[in-house]
């Protein structure tokens, strides 16, 4: 089955507001996570990174695109700027990923990167 990898970094000194965003995130795409890890990011310590493994049933290449994309909506669902896009392309497997870049608010999400794994 087709996985998803997401990688969100988030402002916080503790893990439990990072964790009710992430449950908040599962509700709202109606899915779990296959994995979830979350540690203190290295470069900037007042962050927190999770990485994240979803499963999709998915199988067309369009039908991942726009799943990727629903996913991107809902992570930043009050913080729609931001998004770049590279792909898809086609080329020994699809190739598509969203980064978001948050430096212009308080906004406690501050980067992400999900992609087709």
């Amino acid at each position: 089955m087709p996985q998803i990898r997401l990688r969100i970094n988030f402002e916080s000194q503790e893990e439990a507001p990072f964790k009710a965003f992430l449950e908040a995130f599962q509700a709202r795409i109606g899915m779990g996570f296959d994995q979830l890890s979350i540690e203190r990011y290295w470069k900037f310590p007042e962050q927190l990174q999770a990485e994240i493994l979803l499963s999709t049933s998915a199988q067309s290449h369009a039908d991942r695109v726009y799943e990727i994309l629903q996913f991107a909506n809902q992570l930043s669902e009050d913080q729609r700027m931001g998004w770049v896009f590279n792909g898809p392309h086609d080329s020994m497997g699809l190739v598509f990923e969203c980064f978001y870049n948050n430096r212009d608010t308080d906004h406690p999400l501050k980067w992400a990167m999900i992609a087709i794994e």
